[in-house]
């Protein structure tokens, strides 16, 4: 049987067997005096225990532990882990530094690009694109930011089992860039304009 299937049932289930009680229970005392605000709680009460509303229900709590493991995941870094990345990112600095001549000889003074990419456990490099909003380097240009990246090839390993990263990395001058609280200028302060996100899946 499939999870749905489980999911309607079980609302189904409580829909047969708690309408009638409630049925019961009203039918038992309701004072003519109280007819109208009866009829009003009997709809009311019909109107919550209905199939559509428990299956929803139902389908809420089966995925409560699914949402209790990712809030799991989402843990401090211990200082092994924080330091595993640093040189990680020192090493891919070096990387970068092999293919990166042919971005900055067609690049203009000033302008810049920002690309995102996501390395796997076992170092393979995927979805490399172009941040748009965030780029002042012509397409032309921007496009050897990509090339450089999916030059590297397949990476090292990620440290400690790390299912996988998320980099978004500055290619530009060196000096501060963007305006205040912009993705750029955020990255052009840090080690390599580089910022590196685990994430808990592969």
């Amino acid at each position: 049987m499939i999870h749905g299937q489980q999911n309607w049932f079980l609302a189904l289930g409580l829909a047969i067997v708690l309408t009638p009680v409630s049925g019961a229970m009203f039918s038992a005392i309701h004072p003519a005096q109280f007819r109208d605000g009866y009829q009003a709680l009997e709809q009311e009460i019909t109107d919550t225990l209905n199939p559509g509303k428990l299956l929803r229900w139902a389908e809420e709590v089966s995925s409560l532990p699914e949402n209790l493991a990712q809030l799991s995941a989402r843990k401090t870094l211990s200082p092994e882990t924080q330091l595993s990345l640093a040189s990680y990112n020192n090493y891919l600095s070096a990387e970068m530094h092999l293919h990166h001549a042919l971005y900055f000889e067609r690049a203009l003074p000033d302008s810049y690009t920002v690309v995102q990419y996501k390395i796997g456990r076992c170092g393979q490099v995927s979805d490399v694109q172009i941040l748009g909003d965030h780029t002042t380097a012509s397409p032309d240009v921007a496009r050897e930011a990509v090339e450089t990246v999916y030059a590297t090839g397949d990476l090292e390993s990620l440290p400690n089992d790390i299912p996988s990263v998320t980099v978004t990395e500055l290619f530009w001058d060196g000096r501060s860039i963007g305006s205040p609280n912009s993705l750029e200028r955020s990255l052009s302060l840090l080690p390599d304009g580089r910022k590196i996100v685990l994430n808990t899946t592969p």
